[in-house]
């Protein structure tokens, strides 16, 4: 029987409450899910003249945690991943290879390396950018960093190392984003951030579909931006881009994945990993 990865990310608490509330752009219907889990969500094109589904999640650390889930050789729906796993909320994960399964991107959880990027695979499988920066955790506090220049088995401080990319948001600055069609073309992509009051935020906008065209790198980058985040970073995306929300009665499935163009909203896609969100005991 396959099991169930399940890794705890610890992170830092800030106690001054005023810093820690985002102000969502303009058009954004804004839910109170609980106590510390606030959902934003925009369903058409009063942004930037073009249909667009984006859900945005903003967590509070001191009621929730974060976590990763993996079902290492095995690929699972992120509505899988969060059910097995009791989660209040979850989104798709980095990077993975589709045929073999597992992550293409160096992750490390509670100590344990469990894949290591694999530079190996053509284009099409990875991109060099795909691993720039990593969600870590050092026990105390959970941050973006950039990979550092003797790579990331270096990073011994860091028990726990999630990497993606590109990098969005490094300490409040807008990183330079290349011009490969990667990031210029709009696609599905997900992305996770840290706001200045240490809030979590995580989002997800649709893509390659009538009703939600994506974003290019550089908007994913802005709208992080709007969301507060000093630290953001690009997770897997296109058709994996995923959210899950189980407080909803039905439709827990609020973005609109899937493998194509015409494709339902409850088409999705089976992935390595996923993030997920759970209530702190």
């Amino acid at each position: 029987m396959n099991r169930i990865r399940c890794f705890l990310l610890p992170v830092f608490v800030l106690v001054i409450e005023s810093l820690c509330f985002c102000q969502a752009p303009a058009g954004f219907i804004q839910r109170q899910l609980s106590p510390g889990l606030t959902w934003y969500s925009l369903e058409g094109d009063t942004l930037w003249g073009v249909s667009q589904c984006i859900n945005v999640l903003e967590v509070d650390p001191e009621r929730y945690a974060l976590r990763l889930v993996s079902g290492r050789e095995e690929l699972k729906t992120v509505s899988t991943f969060a059910k097995e796993s009791g989660a209040v909320a979850a989104v798709n994960g980095n990077f993975f290879h589709t045929v073999e399964g597992g992550s293409v991107c160096f992750t490390k959880v509670d100590g344990v390396i469990t894949d290591t990027t694999r530079y190996n695979l053509p284009p099409r499988w990875f991109l060099d950018q795909l691993d720039d920066a990593a969600l870590v955790s050092d026990g105390q506090e959970i941050k973006i960093i950039l990979c550092p220049p003797d790579g990331w088995k270096s990073a011994v401080q860091y028990s726990t190392i999630i990497s993606a990319g590109p990098p969005l948001l490094i300490d409040g600055k807008l990183l330079p984003i290349s011009d490969q069609s990667f990031n210029t073309r709009r696609y599905g992509r997900t992305a996770v951030g840290i706001t200045a009051g240490h809030r979590m935020i995580l989002l997800t906008v649709s893509g390659n579909a009538p009703l939600s065209q994506g974003f290019t790198m550089p908007e994913l980058q802005k709208m992080m931006s709007l969301f507060g985040c000093v630290g953001a970073l690009n997770f897997d995306g296109g058709s994996s881009a995923t959210m899950w929300i189980g407080a909803l009665p039905e439709n827990k499935l609020v973005s609109h994945p899937g493998k194509g163009r015409g494709k339902s909203q409850h088409n999705e896609r089976k992935v390595a990993n996923s993030l997920i969100i759970i209530p702190r005991r």
